[in-house]
C-alpha cells in the first residue's frame, strides 16, 4: 500500500481491537449475507449470530505488524527498451520507485 494511505489503513486495522467498533461493522453486513459467510452461524438468532461472528473475529486476529519496503513498479504496459527510451525522451517515467508499508496480521496460534 502506498504511504500516502497508511494512516487511514491503521484506523481502520485499529478498529479490529475494538468489540463495540466491531459491532457496528458487523451490523452494516445484512444478516442473510453474515449466515452465508458464517454458515455454522447460521442458525443462530440475530444478536447470538453478532456475538459469534465477534468471537470468530477475536480468535483470528491478535494485531498487525507495519513495515516499510522499496518497490518499483512499471507505469504501464510492457515495452521493449527502445520504446522506454522513447517514453523517457518525452520526460515521462516508465520505472517508478515507491516506498511501500505493508501489513502483516499477527493470528493466535493456540497449541
Amino acid at each position: 500500500m502506498p504511504l500516502a494511505n497508511e494512516a487511514a489503513l491503521r484506523t481502520t486495522l485499529d478498529a479490529l481491537f475494538f468489540k463495540d467498533r466491531i459491532i457496528a461493522r458487523i451490523k452494516t453486513i445484512e444478516i442473510s449475507e453474515l449466515k452465508k459467510k458464517f454458515k455454522t452461524f447460521a442458525h443462530l438468532e440475530d444478536s447470538a449470530l453478532y456475538e459469534s461472528v465477534l468471537a470468530s473475529i477475536e480468535g483470528h486476529f491478535a494485531g498487525y505488524s507495519i513495515f516499510h519496503v522499496d518497490g518499483r513498479f512499471r507505469s504501464g504496459k510492457l515495452r521493449t527498451q527502445d520504446e522506454v527510451a522513447q517514453f523517457q525522451m518525452k520526460g515521462e517515467r516508465y520505472l517508478i520507485d515507491e516506498t511501500t508499508a505493508c501489513y502483516p496480521f499477527h493470528i493466535p496460534i493456540r497449541g
